[in-house]
């Protein structure tokens, strides 16, 4: 038949979702006590197809709790030394993720437990205009805050590692340099589901997506990138996926501890295929 038409080829978008959590009781194995990394086996494989063209690996959402400790023993910057009125307190604050105010409550907590009457006789404030912080003295009492002792808290502070006293009078004073407690600046999410993956500065190590921290200390990061980072995986058809590891590491790739917090993600493999009309 001379009117009879040749068969079409036609390019069909497919995606393969992979919903994957860090919690043991939905199926996480060898889950590290930080949290930052795990594995998932699955019942039934997924295939990538032998003929997919333009493979691709991308993030489609995230879960993950702020709760990155900026203060502990392992950082070493746990400590100050109060002394009020003459008496000494050693202040060794409890790892954790703290704002200048919520340390401030955490100290006056000890400080508390020594003396209820010298509650509030030292206290810590942001100055968001300088991102530093403010040393308030408010008693006419003499008093130090000692930095200079082992694993001290100064450059978290932004203040000298020395003995800051008032004099026994009421005054405040402002930190020498930019507090730091911003340790973890964003998460970057890893999966040996790519090959190379995207690279932070000039170097690869199987990420697929960062990840801002956009919430605060102790609240839930949800991310859907609004134009999730595409990599390429030219080399993965017909490859057949049993297991993945899933891990997250700050900017300086170390992994970090996420509390045991448990988190997930979304992650999605699209390819090309083509379909013949006849």
């Amino acid at each position: 038949n001379k009117y009879q038409m040749a068969d079409r080829p036609v390019i069909v978008k497919n995606e393969i979702s992979i919903l994957a959590s860090s919690d043991p009781t939905a199926g996480a194995l060898n889950v590290r006590n930080s949290g930052s990394r795990f594995d998932v086996d699955f019942n039934e494989e997924i295939v990538v197809p032998r003929d997919a063209k333009n493979i691709t690996i991308s993030l489609s959402e995230s879960s993950v709790w702020n709760s990155v400790p900026n203060i502990s023993a392992s950082l070493g910057n746990n400590h100050v030394l109060i002394t009020i009125a003459a008496t000494p307190i050693d202040c060794i604050i409890p790892d954790g993720l703290y704002t200048p105010s919520e340390l401030s409550a955490s100290i006056n907590f000890i400080v508390n437990n020594t003396n209820p009457a010298y509650n509030g006789y030292i206290t810590l404030t942001p100055e968001y205009s300088t991102n530093k912080v403010i040393l308030n003295f408010n008693a006419a009492v003499a008093c130090q805050f000692d930095l200079s002792v082992a694993n001290s808290m100064a450059t978290l502070l932004g203040f000298t590692a020395t003995n800051h006293i008032n004099g026994g009078i009421i005054e405040s004073q402002r930190g020498t340099a930019v507090a730091q407690f911003n340790n973890v600046n964003t998460f970057l999410l890893h999966s040996n589901l790519v090959s190379s993956g995207m690279t932070y500065n000039g170097i690869a190590s199987q990420i697929v997506c960062n990840i801002p921290i956009n919430a605060a200390p102790g609240e839930l990061i949800f991310y859907q990138p609004p134009a999730p980072p595409q990599i390429s995986e030219p080399n993965m058809n017909g490859r057949r996926i049993q297991n993945l590891t899933f891990w997250i590491t700050d900017e300086s790739n170390n992994e970090v501890d996420l509390s045991a917090e448990t988190w997930s993600v979304r992650v999605k493999i699209s390819y090309d295929s083509v379909l013949i009309l006849r």
